[in-house]
């Protein structure tokens, strides 16, 4: 699972599919709320937002509550798509993974 910490906007104009994105203007309650419920605890989960801080904060979040198999991307979604090359098309449109 690829979890984003970016605006809604930036998310739907281009982003990689099935990502989750989260706003972190809460401390990240609702994401932390949200993966306990789902019970992905155990599960690998990615996190990435504009310059790597937000995703670091994250990051130690999740830590904490024992979420042990986090990565976190240490540059941003932009930096990312650059560098990947041409096996990556990003997705476009509104995320329906949170509406379950």
């Amino acid at each position: 699972m690829v979890n984003y910490l970016r605006k809604k906007e930036d998310y739907v104009k281009s982003h990689i599919g099935q990502a989750i994105n989260w706003h972190f203007n809460d401390d990240g309650e609702y994401m932390l709320t949200y993966l306990k419920k789902k019970k992905y605890q155990n599960k690998e989960i990615y996190l990435i937002c504009y310059s790597g801080n937000r995703a670091a904060k994250a990051f130690n979040l999740l830590y904490i509550y024992g979420f042990k198999n986090i990565n976190y991307v240490k540059f941003g979604y932009d930096e990312f798509v650059e560098n990947v090359g041409n096996e990556f098309t990003p997705v476009t449109g509104e995320c329906s993974c949170k509406s379950n």
